[in-house]
């Protein structure tokens, strides 16, 4: 719930009053831009390609049997 704000110049006097209305617009919109620009982590993950993979099971699956 967000009630009215009143801004006060350093005299004292009211300089603005902003709305319950306009706060609400202002938060959602604020909330839309910055979920724009969240991510799930700090970095992309670029999908490694299935060659890599072939290879690595190769390497470990070749040394598991050596032992």
């Amino acid at each position: 719930m967000l009630h009215e704000v009143r801004v006060f110049s350093p005299k004292g006097k009211l300089k603005k009053l902003i709305s319950c209305q306009e706060l609400k617009k202002k938060h959602w919109k604020k909330f839309e831009e910055m979920s724009h620009d969240l991510t799930i982590g700090r970095f992309s993950r670029r999908r490694v390609p299935g060659y890599v993979k072939q290879n690595l099971d190769n390497v470990f699956l070749n040394h598991d049997d050596e032992c």
